[in-house]
This record gives C-alpha cells, structure tokens and sequence, in this order.
C-alpha cells in the first residue's frame, strides 16, 4: 500500500508533504508546552510573593500565544493535509482511469462492468479521502505522545508512569483486532458490492420484475443481501465498540488512580498544586493519541482493503503500448484459437480480408460472433496464432483505425447531434446531413430536439440504433468498420434500405457485419459460419 501511495508522489508534493510534517511537529510542542505554564502559574498562586501579579500574567500571556500557536500549526497541518491529499487522489483517480482504457477489453468484460463501477466509484472515493490523513494523524499522535510524555515527566515521572498500561493494553487490543477487523472488512465491501448489484438491477429491473409478478420474490433477494450487509456492519461495530470501551475504561482507571496517588503525594510535598492541576488538565494528551490509534488502524485497514481492490485493476493485463494508429487495407489471420472460462470459442481460424471487402459472421447466440470480429479488430488477443494488418501489401507495426457499432453502446444524456458527432466533432455539416438521411434519422431529429435522456431512455429501440449507426458512419477516416446486429430493431425494409446505404458509403472500406439476420447473406462478398 505505501509503494502504492509513493508512486503518487513527485518533488512538488514531497515538499508540501514535509511542511506539513513540520507544522505537525511546531503544534505538538506548542501543544504540550503549556502543560509547564500550568504548573507555574498554579504554583505562583499559591505563594505570597510581591510580584505575584507581574508572573501570572507574564505566564498566563505566554500560555494564550502557545494555544493560539497551536491552533494555526494544527489548522494549517489540517488544511496543507487536505490539499495534498486532493492532489494525489486526483493523479491516482488519473491513473486509474489511464489504465482503464489501456486495459485488454476481454478482461474489463469478464469483471462484470456494473460491479467494477460500484466498487471502482466506492473505493476511489474512500482514498480520495483518506490515502494520506490516517498516516498525518498518526505520526501527530506519535509526536503528542512523546512530547507529552517528556513533559509531564518533569512534573513526576511515577505519575506519568501510571498511564504506561494503557499505551501497552491499547496496542495489544488494536493488533489483535486488526486481523479480524481486516478480514470483516473485505468480507464487509463483497457484501455492499452484493447488496447494490442486487439493488441497482431491481431498479433497472422494475418493469420485467413488475410484469412477471416477481416483485415479493425479487424483494426477498435484496432483503437478504441488505441483512447480510447490516450483519457485517454490526460485526464491525461491535470490534471498535468493545475495543473502545476497554481503553476508554482503563482511561478513566487511571485517572482516578493518579486522582488518589498524588493527593497523597500533595500531603508529603512530593508534587505542587501546580504539577497535580497539570496533570489533570493535559492527561488526556497522553492517552487521547492512544485512543487515535484505534481509530487510525481502522481507517488504514479499510485504507488497504480498497487500495488493494485498485491495484487489481492497475495490475490487468495492458494492450501494447505507444502503437500508432496506421493506415489498413488488409488483415490476416492465421490459425487464431481463443479461449474463455476453459471452453474454445474459436480454434485455428485462418482468414484473409483486402478492401474493398464485406464480411458477414452469422452464428447462433453464444457461438463466437463478436468475439471473432474483436480479434479481428485487436480488442481481443488471441491465445494461439497472431493477427497481422497490412497497407499496400507490407506489414505495419501499430493498429488500424476503427469505426464499430456495439449493439448495447452508451447514449449520452445529450443531443442525437452531439451523440453523433462524438464520433467525429469536425464532421462536415454536409457529411452530418447526408448521413442522416442515410440513417432515417431526419424525423427522429424533428421529434427530439433536446436531451434523448440516460442512454437514450427517450428513443424507441430503432430510433437507438439509427442514432449509433450514424455514429459510427460519422468517423469517416476509419479504414475498418464493425456493425453488430445491425438489423436488430429495426423492421425488415428499413434495415434492407440502410444496409443498402451504407455499403454504398463505404464501398472501398472493410465492412464486417456480425449478424443472426440471413437476408444478407448474397449480398456479401464473404461469409463466415460459427457453430
């Protein structure tokens, strides 16, 4: 986790970093100096002498300046502390999406993309918040400690001595819990992931769960995940309950017996007034870094576990990296096998494809379709033989540039226009229009002015695939264009009339159409079969 962290860190951040840990040292001291004045002014109360009035407020002044000291130190650490800790989340927030997108797509998929985004959001969020404040309140409570126990020392080091104990029991009681607390914690975050997996399709969900009358059924199934999320919850809270009643107990022990030790010492002149007041007054800077510590364990073992969690998305397989993007006029694929989950998707498949060509994949569900065009098109990597892309018949080193038409693809909550033109924003006006009359998109234009809604929520299946079909089209400097079902959703003559257009466009590209709809069988130039 440290290693994780540093490599966030560059000169800039290095040096605010030890600003803020030398502010963290001046309040520590500022915060324990006063204990001394306490104890003079006290002391000096009880004499008679003439310049009684003089001393206690010379002390008394100097005592006002320490905390007011301590206050800007510790303000200034706080704030230093939440500025860096925004600059690192944000280039760790940064690095994480970075590998994301260089991310083999195969391994982004098998993750399950609606899990991956709840913990991804959960997890960057809780670092964003605490990647570095748990190690800042932990070495100021070490500096607390250790300032104050020098300090109180000189008071009298048997009365200090007392809340030893303390410091020992807490350790014990955190290092015994932290294994426990960790475990909890993983076990804790699968059930959140579970509970809001479960949650978030119920929502999505409503209307099949509605129509089918499962509602009662489908309740019961995020009733249990919800019980066995709170289940954890209570497990966790019970740990750092009891862990905090047991230091807060033995706390209170010590007090009173330092209560009853140094008044008896009081009666033999072994300690002032003064030094007895101090103690009572600053004693809990002793044991309050004690029981920080319980509090910062428990933050940098949920610290752990969703850094953890990120460094296995770090950590996937990456594409190639610093490949261009080249000019394609044919690929080659030569005894291409690819596996999933154990079962041979495609096994030594060899094919040879040189623009001006269409391809049509026909298959059942399941068989391969998509898979086969993704290793065609460098999103997959093949486990057995290569895939290699060639320009006026030489091989190039670096990938081809690629229009393709998902069939579940996002809409964003925007205008159609600027959903098509995300594709390619310096689309000729002229371009934009021609391909809308391609699409049969003129009226779906006319009818949605505005925003079409969360991927789409305002557009009928058609009207859907219309839109992304268009953006698809619009990246005209692709040399490869991919189009997956494109007859879904849309009735026979209409997906007869824009097949139609748009092999005419791109009649001198390669056209790969992954397709369960055979009417076009003829009208390719080659088909492939996946059983």
């Amino acid at each position: 986790m440290l290693k994780y962290i540093k490599s966030l860190f560059d000169f800039q951040k290095s040096i605010l970093l030890l600003l803020i840990m030398v502010c963290t040292v001046i309040s520590a001291v500022f915060s324990f100096y006063p204990v001394i004045l306490i104890q003079k002014i006290v002391d000096i109360a009880s004499d008679n002498g003439n310049r009684i009035f003089v001393m206690i407020l010379h002390y008394g002044v100097l005592y006002l300046i320490l905390q007011i000291l301590n206050a800007a130190f510790s303000s200034l650490s706080k704030y230093l502390t939440e500025l860096l800790q925004a600059k690192i989340s944000l280039k760790a927030q940064l690095n994480l999406y970075r590998s994301l997108t260089r991310t083999q797509i195969q391994y982004i998929k098998n993750n399950h993309t609606s899990d991956l985004n709840n913990y991804l959001i959960k997890d960057t969020e809780y670092c964003a918040q605490n990647i570095l404040s748990p190690y800042v309140r932990g070495i100021s409570a070490l500096l607390q400690f250790v300032f104050g126990f020098y300090f109180m020392s000189r008071i009298n080091i048997y009365l200090t001595l007392i809340i030893i104990p303390l410091g020992l029991f807490s350790s014990l009681m955190i290092e015994a819990i932290r294994k426990k607390s960790e475990q909890n914690f993983t076990k804790q975050r699968r059930a959140t992931e579970l509970m809001w997996k479960t949650f978030t399709e119920g929502i999505y969900g409503f209307l099949p769960v509605k129509l089918h009358r499962v509602t009662e059924t489908y309740y019961k199934k995020v009733s249990k995940n919800g019980e066995s999320l709170a289940d954890s919850q209570i497990r966790q809270s019970r740990l750092e309950n009891l862990t905090y009643f047991c230091t807060s107990s033995l706390f209170m022990f010590s007090i009173g017996i330092i209560l009853i030790i140094s008044a008896l010492m009081i009666t033999k002149d072994i300690i002032s007034v003064g030094g007895l007041t101090a103690i009572l007054m600053y004693n809990h800077m002793l044991t309050d870094p004690l029981l920080e510590t319980v509090s910062i364990n428990q933050d940098l073992i949920r610290l752990k576990v969703s850094v953890g969690r990120l460094q296995q998305i770090l950590n996937l397989p990456k594409d190639r990296e610093n490949l261009p993007v080249v000019p394609v006029d044919e690929i080659l694929l030569e005894n291409v096998s690819y596996d999933f989950e154990s079962r041979t998707i495609i096994k030594d498949l060899t094919l040879n494809l040189k623009a001006p060509v269409s391809l049509a994949v026909f298959g059942k569900t399941g068989a391969g379709k998509t898979t086969l065009v993704n290793l065609i098109t460098h999103i997959y990597m093949p486990r057995k033989g290569h895939v290699q892309y060639r320009w006026k018949g030489s091989v190039v080193q670096g990938l081809p540039k690629i229009s393709y038409l998902i069939q579940d693809e996002y809409l964003f909550d925007d205008t159609i226009t600027n959903n098509i033109m995300i594709a390619n924003p310096s689309l000729p006006e002229e371009d934009f229009k021609e391909i809308v009359r391609e699409c049969h998109l003129a009226e779906v234009l006319k009818n949605h002015s505005g925003t079409i809604g969360e991927n789409g929520a305002h557009l009928s299946g058609g009207e859907r695939k219309r839109v992304l079909l268009a953006r698809a089209l619009a990246d005209s400097q692709a040399d490869i264009y991919v189009f997956d079902e494109l007859s879904s959703a849309l009735d026979a003559g209409t997906f007869q009339q824009i097949f139609t257009n748009v092999e005419t466009r791109l009649k001198d590209k390669i056209r790969i159409y992954i397709e369960h709809n055979r009417s076009i069988e003829d009208k390719v130039d080659m088909h492939v079969f996946l059983a």
